[in-house]
């Protein structure tokens, strides 16, 4: 096993290694346990292999732009001045943090595609440390070699563990990053590895390229791998989901060609910088570039009207039932709305106000582009919106009417607008 030369200011005869090794490879080989490693297993070490040898390859890109290259030749030579060492302690953990985010980066995007819907929980990520690139890279990997181990119990479980690790690294790196010095050069650059049509952008993880296909990977709540804010999220989710299917799969209103966004549970206002709101962002967008009709309740409402470029605030009181109150007791709150005269909710409705639960702590501040206001509260709080982007329909309200659809007619038009919208009928024309 590689040994790794430390150049930490002040350690330059020390040499730093762990008594127990990495045996990632033999690990990974040993699955199965025929002694012949299948394409799977071939893929994942390949991809380890490529990964580390670009993240050593920016990091020496980084020394390159910066001093760092002549400070490490200087302490190694004993030559370091004492007025440099501060400096140079900062440019190493510069060098750390960008060798393990390249590496987390360009991990996950070459083995993408054997991801399945295998899923584990790695935990965060410990061995992050920052005395230099090589240490840095030594520690996380044998870190994953002590993952592989445990819970790598056959090929996939295997990629799944690579995976999650991957995630779980960049967000460990890229929240030390946020703080540390000596970042710019590398933030204000961007390599590509033509041969991997790999790119390595800051502090943001790489992307496929873009697909003619929308492609949604679904899993089950308990399986959700991320940070721990999005998993008890996704758990929130999946006792307001209307319409998936997770043992078959699908999602019968994809199946018509439309899609609904229903959850509970507020994310920091129109920042978009929460794991749930960047995914439904990106979905948003994916949806309407390919004219589906779109359908919000809730908390879709305000994704929509983000990912729109609108803004939300927590300027507003009434909107919700007192925090002590059981769950079916929240929605037994309301107030009144004032329908847009000629809007779509009045045509569908017939007149002009609707008495609506409300059990939301945030709503819109600023509305996105293209949104139409179709209703506001008593105080100016708007409750629901429309839209025609290109040839998506859109439809969203702040309310929840899946919680009385089966009792209240009111609440039962929301669906007979979806459901004529996913015909292709106006929305106004008798169900």
């Amino acid at each position: 096993m590689r040994r790794f030369r430390s150049t930490t200011p002040g350690l330059s005869t020390r040499r730093v290694t762990r008594a127990e090794g990495i045996q990632l490879s033999a690990r990974v080989e040993a699955i199965g346990g025929d002694g012949l490693p299948s394409p799977i297993q071939a893929h994942v070490l390949q991809g380890l292999r490529r990964a580390i040898a670009i993240a050593l390859a920016v990091a020496d890109q980084f020394a390159d732009r910066t001093a760092l290259k002549d400070l490490k030749r200087a302490n190694l030579e004993g030559a370091l001045a004492e007025n440099r060492k501060a400096g140079f302690s900062e440019l190493l953990t510069a060098e750390a943090l960008i060798t393990l985010y390249v590496f987390g980066s360009a991990t996950a995007f070459l083995l993408a595609s054997h991801a399945t819907e295998q899923s584990v929980e790695v935990g965060e990520v410990e061995e992050v440390l920052v005395e230099n690139g090589q240490l840095a890279l030594h520690g996380v990997l044998w870190e994953l070699d002590q993952d592989i181990a445990a819970l790598g119990t056959d090929e996939h479980k295997t990629v799944a563990v690579v995976l999650a690790f991957a995630e779980a690294l960049m967000e460990k790196v890229a929240s030390r990053a946020a703080s540390a010095a000596r970042l710019e050069p590398f933030m204000q650059a961007a390599w590509r590895v033509e041969a991997d049509e790999f790119s390595v952008r800051g502090f943001s993880p790489a992307t496929k390229g873009k697909s003619s296909t929308l492609t949604m990977t679904f899993k089950k709540p308990n399986d959700v791998v991320g940070n721990h804010i999005a998993k008890y999220q996704s758990m929130k989710l999946a006792k307001m989901l209307m319409a998936y299917d997770f043992d078959r799969r699908l999602n019968p209103f994809a199946e018509l060609g439309g899609f609904i966004f229903t959850f509970m549970g507020d994310g920091k206002p129109g920042t978009g910088k929460t794991t749930l709101i960047q995914m439904m962002a990106g979905l948003v967008k994916a949806v309407l570039a390919r004219g589906k009709p779109l359908f919000g309740i809730c908390r879709g409402l305000q994704e929509i009207n983000v990912a729109l470029g609108g803004t939300l605030t927590r300027e507003l009181r009434d909107h919700h039932a007192p925090d002590d109150v059981g769950f079916r007791e929240m929605f037994d709150h309301r107030h009144d709305v004032a329908l847009t005269p000629g809007g779509l909710l009045a045509r569908a409705h017939g007149r002009m106000a609707l008495h609506v639960n409300s059990v939301h702590y945030q709503g819109i501040a600023r509305l996105g582009d293209g949104l139409a206001v179709e209703a506001v509260a008593p105080d100016g709080m708007v409750e629901a919106v429309s839209a025609r982007i290109g040839a998506a329909p859109v439809l969203a309200v702040q309310w929840h009417p899946e919680w009385t659809a089966d009792s209240d007619a009111d609440a039962a038009t929301f669906f007979h607008v979806l459901g004529r919208a996913l015909r292709g009928q106006h929305p106004e024309t008798t169900p």
